[in-house]
């Protein structure tokens, strides 16, 4: 994946309490209508869903294993509930004989009344959701999607959405993944602008999302949860407008974290702009670049990555944190901040007291101290991959990056002698 060289709309943001755990309520309401596709679901592999056909009624009358595939290009208006064990495809041409789910996606339109798509419960059954545009859905959180264990939802677009709890976009509970989607412009009044994950986020492109009164503007991600493999760029929050951590035992993993904005609002000693933990996480092979901040150096918040008491022993390994900066000016002191002991083998513009191995960056590309440039392919159109002969190839710990074995390209994690350091690895 490429980060793209877009421009963010200001937006003002503020940080308060968290919200409180999962919930497990049922929201929706079986229609108890006879699907409009092929008669006797419970007989068929498949059912067929056309424009102007009711989908819900579909789904509510399909067995487990049945396949609904739904005609793309065109808009379903309303809340929908996953079934268990019934797989919903979307993209599909009129004559149903192929489907396209990366230009002809079918259109979820929640109206604004609503959550748009929702697992209502943990599954018994593995259930996979691909192929939609989901967006204006409403609701306290998850208002695009909500998901529990055994839900899948991938090759989706998630957009226009809005919370006033958390996950703008869409809510992953424990079990629950999202993968291979883009999370756009959704919007929450607390924590999770794009995301909220207890689950598994991999393989998403999370951008121009916002947390209006919270943190984390891209994802909010929640105890044992995991991220890896995504980029979140042009987010915005009063902390953590990247990502922002809560809770103990998740991991992010080979993620770009770029571009993302801190608002004026953001204050006290939580407030970080790229990526912000308040709970132990894991954090290997990030590159946490060209974030910005709208306060001074002076005030303690960090326009790289923050780290507050509640994550001091989080193990962060083989991260590039570079360009951050505040005010649109150039960041001549510590990146990184907050109380912190785990840092190991990362590579930090103007180094870290606390990393023993510590590669020292310069701050950006002007920057005339002696130090080292990290050499990315082009910063100035956020190309942040390593060229042959940057300093950091081969420099990391490659025992650390055994659970993730891909890069952000999708590259083999390990290419050289060791694992480079940051979200990319140089195919040597």
């Amino acid at each position: 994946m490429m980060l793209l060289a877009l421009s963010a709309p200001a937006v003002a943001v503020s940080c308060s309490k968290d919200p409180g755990k999962e919930q497990t309520g049922d929201n929706t309401t079986d229609t108890g209508e006879t699907p409009s596709g092929p008669q006797n679901p419970g007989e068929a592999s498949i059912i067929n869903v056309k424009a102007g056909e009711d989908l819900q009624a579909a789904l509510d009358g399909a067995a487990v294993g049945t396949i609904v595939r739904v005609q793309g290009s065109v808009t379903f208006k309303g809340q929908f509930k996953m079934r268990d064990g019934v797989q919903l495809s979307g993209g599909w041409d009129a004559a149903f004989t192929k489907a396209d789910p990366d230009d002809n996606k079918t259109v979820l339109d929640g109206n604004n009344a609503g959550r748009v798509l929702d697992q209502n419960k943990d599954f018994e059954n593995l259930t996979v959701v691909s192929g939609f545009e989901i967006k204006n859905g409403a609701e306290e959180n998850g208002a695009g999607v909500y998901i529990k264990k055994n839900g899948v939802i991938e090759k989706c677009y998630i957009h226009d959405n809005t919370a006033t709890s958390g996950g703008g976009g869409i809510r992953i509970n424990a079990g629950g993944i999202c993968r291979d989607c883009e999370i756009s412009q959704n919007t929450s009044n607390n924590n999770g602008g794009g995301a909220y994950v207890y689950g598994t986020l991999e393989n998403c492109e999370v951008t121009f999302n916002k947390a209006d009164n919270n943190c984390g503007g891209g994802a909010q991600l929640h105890d044992a949860g995991t991220i890896s493999g995504c980029t979140f760029a042009r987010n915005s929050a009063s902390n953590g407008a990247g990502i922002r951590v809560y809770g103990n035992g998740g991991v992010i993993a080979n993620c770009l974290i770029a571009a993302n904005t801190k608002s004026d609002k953001g204050t006290g000693k939580l407030a970080g702009t790229g990526l912000t933990t308040n709970g132990n996480c894991t954090i290997i092979n990030c590159t946490i670049v060209a974030n910005q901040g709208s306060d001074e150096a002076s005030t303690g918040n960090a326009p790289g990555l923050y780290i507050g008491n509640g994550g001091s022993d989080s193990p962060i390994y083989n991260c590039i944190v570079w360009g951050n900066k505040y005010n649109g000016g150039l960041v001549t002191g510590r990146q990184v901040k907050g109380t912190r002991v785990g840092l190991v083998n990362n590579a930090i513009a103007g180094g870290d007291e606390t990393d023993p191995d510590v590669i020292v960056l310069s701050y950006d590309e002007t920057d005339a101290e002696d130090a080292v440039n990290p050499m990315f392919v082009s910063v100035k159109n956020n190309v942040f991959r390593l060229k042959a002969g940057s300093p950091l190839v081969d420099k990391g710990l490659s025992d650390v990056v055994l659970a993730f074995p891909k890069d952000l390209d999708g590259e083999a994690r390990v290419s050289g002698n060791n694992v480079d350091i940051g979200c990319f690895e140089l195919q040597q």
